[in-house]
């Protein structure tokens, strides 16, 4: 994205790494204040930036999040600019452990924040729609799949999700890519969750499922127990564990 079109009085400090269809910058405000800045161009596969501006607004005063700036769009441009945390990510404390308790209590937090009228909504019916949307389009990256999904065609993982679609919804507010690399410390307390693109009121299982798979892919399955205890689950549900592990590959 072409940084001379940038909102007035913003300047350039670097780009940062993204994993979405946003490009996002480190820029200083008028008061040169550093924020981060996110632009998108409007297209059918990119995902509205205007949600995450509710899903910050929405969080302010409940669990740390990073203030917004401001907003803005036309008809082909979004920006969002929000506030610069300082700090460190989870992925980044070296003690498995700590970091495995930290990352289930914040959870847990932000899983306990009460909801209201005003919440913003990720349903799963919008999101089954979005997938089918990506399939439909060639969105999806088969080639990208989990090793033990692999083999499996777009339409066949399609297929095998379809069979585990729950019945049943336990909502709360979700982060919606909730892994190490979104938790912002300062000295081993958290002090924002950013990148909360999906974020929205949910099933728990779509944050438990990709929290879970990311301790597995650190190769700490023996630490998963400990995860649970400290988020206060006693009982895992292995299909929506599955369903929701599954969801993650159209995304």
């Amino acid at each position: 994205m072409n940084s001379n079109r940038f909102p007035a009085g913003m300047k350039l400090v670097k780009q940062l790494e993204g994993g979405s269809t946003a490009s996002i910058f480190l820029v200083k405000d008028e008061q040169e204040q550093l924020c981060v800045l996110k632009g998108a161009v409007k297209t059918d596969e990119s995902k509205s930036l205007k949600h995450d501006f509710w899903v910050y607004e929405w969080l302010a005063g409940k669990v740390p999040v990073p203030a917004v700036h401001f907003f803005k769009e036309d008809d082909t441009i979004e920006w969002l600019c929000i506030e610069w945390i300082d700090g460190t990510t989870l992925a980044e404390l070296p003690v498995a452990e700590q970091r495995v308790r930290i990352y289930a209590q914040a959870l847990r937090l932000l899983h306990e924040v009460p909801l209201d009228s005003h919440a913003p909504v990720y349903s799963l019916d919008a999101r089954l729609n979005e997938v089918r949307i990506r399939i439909e389009n060639g969105w999806v990256d088969s080639t990208d799949f989990e090793e033990e999904f692999s083999n499996y065609t777009t339409e066949q993982l399609w297929d095998e999700l379809s069979k585990y679609k729950p019945t049943e919804a336990d909502l709360v507010f979700t982060h919606g890519d909730y892994c190490p690399d979104n938790l912002i410390l300062d000295d081993g307390v958290v002090s924002a969750f950013i990148d909360m693109d999906w974020g929205g009121v949910a099933d728990r299982y779509q944050d438990l499922a990709l929290a879970i798979r990311s301790l597995k892919h650190e190769s700490l399955d023996n630490l998963i127990p400990l995860f649970l205890h400290n988020y206060g689950l006693t009982y895992l549900d292995e299909n929506k564990l599955l369903f929701y592990t599954l969801l993650d590959e159209f995304f």
